[in-house]
């Protein structure tokens, strides 16, 4: 006898959304003269920049997006392009892959940190920092104090996050032929030169694996490296932004050259640009959502693909609007992930996203404080049906908002004056959730998010059933889903049964999770009995 089986649906996921960064990383100088200006919502070429650049540079603007300055690790622009003030003879260089970051003094409006790591040659081998005060020679700056001794020997890697308290930042790089990550604290009452030690994953030796980008996520909770050269591999680590720990290592191995990495906006997605051979450049997905480390391994694929010659892929960057750019070697354009929040091909990857106006990328992009692309709305929950929450995270003197889920269908529901509101959406698609704020010193900030809602996969093990003790059956789940977990504790597809039990399987299409359930009864063999044998006559 068969019964039909009960279907059941639930959700789980739960994600926090990163939007529009803070207006401190709104204009990127880079390259061979070329740069662009997030200050519109979309970037725009700049011509006006002085820096031409084989590798690392970075910059920095205010609170409003207005340019500060900008930097090769050896020499610092001002807002004008001219040379800073005693901006010269820093003791980064051009051809370091990350060769400076700049970090505000928690401790001053008017005071800013440029720390700089070498080329990988033998003779450069020093983290320093140089302090800027932008309050001097009418708004244009000066270095204060240069080139002050932090730690040595390091890589051409360098990152920096918040820390946990949200005033002060670590700032991480990588020791060479060790496999040692230092983490230096910043607060008000400076740069602390002793490092938080952390011996994990790969030694950076020999001096090829000395290249590559170093990344935090913009959240703080993980790191990622590329380690160009004989190594061959990007690495994934868990991060402490409380106590500058690194720990819990994953490594993509076999790639060759491996050199940009950066998280998308809500941590879900790592990108790295790396050959597959010697003629081709790609860039690389990991889904850091597909489950066991084994998972995130097996999960990379690539995204975008490109002959190297002349034009291979180098850095690739977070911007204010969500999207991450990338820089392919001599071409007057920036490549753009335009959805790195979602899977596979879905990313939606452009090769000529932005024009530079005549102006040619090289390997390099800015290096920022990750935390520049932090959240200033977060949410949870995104499959159909389900509500979703909203928070805003980076106000503490919110005076009252008026939220726009961009869901006109909703009717009333559409709006809210909530500090923390919800919202059940009508349909599957992107909505873009505005936030108007309103703090407590009358100033107005806009937010906005993009919140994609998916459909709950759907799973269907068929009906309830009863075999033989002596048959097996194959139980299938379907194929397109993203992973599988069984009760059984199978992440296959198809698991094969001959007992009887409830078996459920739980599926995912990377985003929400779909359920089955169904009963196998076993019957024993039908046993027939004519009675004994009989004589009878012809």
């Amino acid at each position: 006898m068969r019964c039909l089986k009960i279907f059941i649906l639930s959700s789980v996921i739960l994600l926090s959304q990163l939007i529009y960064s803070q207006n401190e990383a709104n204009i990127w100088y880079f390259g061979d003269y070329a740069g662009v200006d997030f200050n519109s919502g979309d970037p725009v070429a700049l011509k006006d920049g002085a820096l031409s650049n084989l590798e690392g540079c970075a910059s920095i603007s205010d609170a409003n997006g207005d340019l500060l300055f900008y930097t090769n690790g050896m020499t610092i622009w001002n807002r004008d392009h001219q040379i800073m003030d005693n901006g010269t003879g820093l003791r980064g260089h051009e051809s370091s892959t990350q060769s400076a970051i700049i970090v505000p003094d928690p401790g001053s409006d008017n005071e800013y940190y440029v720390f700089t790591v070498p080329a990988q040659l033998p003779d450069t081998d020093t983290l320093y920092y140089s302090i800027v005060d932008i309050s001097l020679n009418g708004g244009l700056g000066k270095v204060i104090s240069k080139n002050n001794y932090l730690h040595e020997p390091v890589t051409e890697k360098v990152t920096a996050v918040a820390h946990d308290n949200g005033q002060d930042y670590w700032v991480i790089t990588h020791e060479r032929d060790s496999d040692a990550f230092c983490s230096f604290l910043v607060t008000s009452s400076g740069v602390n030169p002793t490092p938080v030690i952390s011996n994990v994953g790969s030694s950076h030796t020999p001096i090829d694996n000395y290249m590559g980008y170093l990344k935090s996520s913009p959240t703080g909770d993980r790191i990622a490296c590329a380690i160009y050269g004989s190594l061959n591999r990007v690495e994934l680590f868990d991060f402490d932004n409380n106590t500058g720990i690194v720990s819990n290592d994953i490594s993509f191995s076999n790639h060759i050259d491996p050199y940009g990495v950066e998280f998308s906006s809500d941590g879900s997605r790592l990108y790295f640009t790396a050959s597959d051979n010697n003629t081709l450049s790609s860039i690389w997905q990991a889904n850091l959502l597909a489950g066991t480390p084994y998972d995130i391994i097996t999960s990379v694929v690539a995204v975008a693909t490109k002959s190297q010659s002349g034009a291979g892929f180098g850095a690739v960057q977070l911007g204010p609007d969500q999207k991450i750019y990338a820089t392919r070697i001599g071409v007057d354009s920036l490549s753009v992930i335009n959805n790195p929040n979602e899977l596979g091909d879905a990313c939606n990857f452009d090769f000529n996203g932005v024009y530079l106006e005549g102006r040619n990328s090289t390997y390099g992009l800015p290096t920022f404080i990750q935390s520049y692309f932090s959240a200033n709305i977060s949410f949870q929950n995104v499959c159909l049906g389900d509500t979703t929450f909203f928070e805003l995270s980076n106000y503490n003197s919110v005076q009252s908002v008026t939220w726009d889920f961009g869901d006109p269908a909703s009717g009333s529901n559409n709006t809210s004056t909530d500090l923390y509101p919800y919202h059940i959406f009508t349909g599957t698609g992107t909505f873009t959730v505005t936030a108007t704020i309103t703090l407590t010193d009358n100033t107005i900030s806009v937010s906005t998010v993009d919140v994609t809602i998916y459909n709950y996969p759907v799973v269907n093990l068929g009906n309830d059933t009863t075999i033989c003790e002596t048959e097996n059956i194959t139980l299938d789940a379907g194929t397109g889903f993203a992973s599988y977990l069984w009760s059984t504790g199978a992440t296959t597809q198809t698991i094969t049964v001959n007992l009887a039990d409830t078996y459920d399987v739980a599926v995912s299409n990377g985003n929400c999770d779909g359920f089955d359930t169904i009963i196998l009864t076993v019957q024993a063999p039908a046993v027939a009995f004519a009675g004994s044998d009989e004589p009878v006559c012809q």
